[in-house]
């Protein structure tokens, strides 16, 4: 299910390894990473509506859309998929209905 939204073009366990060395050798305390990876099923859909991503895409005004902002410029105007904002925003758009199954 994860690959069919997109999270398979990165791979948890890549995504996790480039989190790790983008910060010199670990997972950042409080990095989406971190925070995904601690969530689990149950709390992963609640906490990406509360920071912004939610089930109609990027909430204005939010976080996501703070970082989406950033992260365009960064790339020179765009979200590049397989992004970590591109992932979460995938994950957020299909709510709840992906921790059922």
């Amino acid at each position: 299910v994860l690959g069919a939204i997109g999270f398979g073009t990165v791979g948890a366990a890549a995504w996790m390894s480039s989190a790790a060395i983008a910060s010199g050798g670990g997972i950042v305390s409080g990095s989406v990473v971190s925070v995904l990876t601690s969530l689990g099923k149950v709390g992963t859909p609640f906490v990406l509506g509360a920071i912004g991503f939610g089930t109609i895409g990027v909430t204005a005004g939010s976080y996501a859309a703070a970082w989406m902002s950033s992260a365009a410029i960064a790339s020179g105007g765009g979200i590049v998929s397989g992004s970590a904002v591109s992932v979460l925003t995938s994950l957020g758009k299909v709510g709840s209905s992906l921790w059922r199954l």
